[in-house]
């Protein structure tokens, strides 16, 4: 049988371990777990617990339909609702470390501008001199 409880894991594990109990923490949620005597081997999908319970949990539940499906609408909906936050923590950070790549690209670009923006008016300046000097000694060109 499976019980789901709100204390720590690690003070269940204490009390109930020397029994024949195995404690498991519910999958998303850091104040609850399961307690599980004489437990089989844990489903590798935790969601498996909650579609396929074991028969004589979903016997006791299936005494009042109404407390079964209430059951069982719960534990999926926390379920999956963990997994929810948990893909939303994940979307953040990626888009945290976007916006983080996005500013270092923009810094750098800027940076660039106003490298090649110091060069171009460095050659603009050179120029007037430069058609001076070539008119200078041109033939025919001008003489001072």
């Amino acid at each position: 049988m499976s019980h789901i409880v709100s204390y720590s894991i690690r003070g269940l594990e204490a009390i109930f371990a020397p029994h024949g109990f195995r404690i498991s923490p519910l999958p998303g949620k850091s104040y609850a777990s399961i307690a599980e005597f004489d437990p089989d081997p844990a489903p590798e999908d935790f969601s498996e617990r909650i579609y396929r319970p074991l028969p004589e949990n979903d016997a006791l539940l299936a005494r009042c339909g109404l407390l079964r499906q209430a059951t069982i609408q719960s534990a999926r909906a926390s379920y999956y609702f963990g997994g929810y936050l948990e893909r939303t923590r994940w979307a953040l950070s990626l888009d945290r470390e976007l916006a983080e790549l996005r500013d270092q690209h923009a810094r750098q670009l800027r940076e660039l501008a106003q490298q090649h923006e110091h060069e171009l008016a460095e050659l603009r300046a050179q120029l007037p001199q430069a058609a001076d000097a070539g008119d200078a000694a041109a033939p025919g060109g001008r003489s001072g």
